[in-house]
Formats: C-alpha cells, sequence, structure tokens
C-alpha cells in the first residue's frame, strides 16, 4: 500500500533503540510513501545525525526511552532545529514530563493507522 493522496512525501528520522521495532517502522513510513534519511538507536548517534543533516530532516519519529535513557535531549535538539517529531511510547503522560519528554505522541504499540494519522499531522507543520 502506498501514501494516500493528501500527504506529502517526508524525509525521516527514525530513532528507536530497539532494531526490531526500528525497521518495522521504517518498513510501514516507506510503504505510506515516505524515505527514512537516518536511523539511530541512542541519544549520542541521533544528535550527531541531526547537526550533520540539518535541512535534510522533514520530522522525526523518537522513542522517549533510549536503551534506559530519555530521549529529552534529541526533542530539544529537533525543536532548535524546528523539525517536527512525534514520540513513539507506551509511557503516559505523566511518565513522559517525569523523563523531561513531551510532544506529540504515537502510543505503543501503534497501527500503521496511528502512524499515518500522526504523519499527516507533523506534515502540516513542515
Amino acid at each position: 500500500m502506498t501514501k494516500q493522496a493528501n500527504q506529502r512525501s517526508l524525509r525521516l528520522l527514525v530513532v528507536e533503540d530497539e532494531s526490531l521495532i526500528a525497521f518495522e517502522l521504517s518498513d510501514i513510513l516507506e510503504d505510506l510513501g515516505h524515505r527514512v534519511v537516518g536511523m539511530a538507536a541512542t541519544p549520542e548517534h541521533a544528535l550527531r545525525l541531526i547537526r550533520d543533516m540539518a535541512g535534510q530532516i522533514d520530522a522525526a519519529m523518537v522513542d522517549a526511552n533510549l536503551a534506559g535513557q530519555s530521549s529529552a535531549t534529541v526533542i530539544e535538539a529537533l525543536r532548535l532545529a524546528e523539525v517536527p517529531f512525534a514520540i513513539t511510547s507506551g509511557y503516559d503522560q505523566d511518565e513522559l514530563k517525569a523523563i523531561g519528554v513531551c510532544g506529540v505522541q504515537i502510543v505503543k504499540p501503534y497501527t500503521r493507522d496511528d502512524i499515518y494519522r500522526t504523519l499527516t499531522t507533523l506534515s502540516a507543520r513542515t
């Protein structure tokens, strides 16, 4: 299945520490007609990609917890770079706030339709 006609193609960064989830998410994103331009499993790697790919990332999907580390620094870097993002997490809003993470959320486990709806929201912000 491909992207819907009313959604433009996005260049996406996937920040996820669990490789199986990262690859499944990438497959869904590409099936929806988008292009994954980078993948990171740690905050440090994500920060490097955000810096090195400035202007080449339209939006990002960011896991709230990266191998026990908060993704707050990644989210702050995305905000500073004016890159819209969605937080992918099973945490509730109070748990996210406790680790310093807030923003648009896709609750795990998510579906293809959840991702599509969220990307439609992010696309409107780019």
